[in-house]
């Protein structure tokens, strides 16, 4: 089972369970690797570089904006994931707002048109609850409670 939890920013981790070898780790690492085109330029100059490109480094970090395909990517190899809860309020914020809050500096209030617009959003929000739905179920499906 590989545990993916939130660093800092948008740095995150993926760690091995004491169970699983890391085997499974590399097998993601594989599959998100490219070719590198700097790799030309350094040949010409006799200068040593590895021939490919990996999204996750060896030690399982990455970027924030790769978790859910890499859970998708783990479901297709079989792998078992856990999702840190910090990771899923980083990946999918609470969009459930049901009131409009004032400015915090008095000296200045929201206009008119300002107000109108943020009431709009607030009642067309079901049509973005559809997408925020889709990420949960790719999330909920892969999460498995300890």
């Amino acid at each position: 089972m590989l545990k993916f939890i939130y660093v800092r920013g948008n740095k995150c981790k993926i760690i091995p369970d004491i169970d699983a070898n890391r085997f499974e780790l590399d097998k993601i690492r594989e599959a998100y690797k490219t070719d590198n085109s700097a790799l030309v330029f350094a040949k010409k100059y006799q200068y040593s570089m590895n021939p490919f490109v990996y999204a996750i480094s060896p030690l399982g970090s990455y970027n924030i904006g790769l978790t859910i395909e890499l859970v998708e990517t783990c479901k297709k190899l079989g792998i078992k994931t856990y999702i840190d809860n910090n990771l899923i309020k980083k990946i999918n914020p609470n969009l459930f707002i049901n009131k409009i809050e004032e400015v915090p500096n008095t000296g200045y209030k929201y206009r008119d048109y300002q107000l109108k617009l943020l009431k709009a959003l607030i009642d067309n929000r079901k049509r973005y609850n559809n997408i925020t739905n889709k990420i949960r179920k790719i999330i909920n499906n892969s999460w498995i409670m300890l």
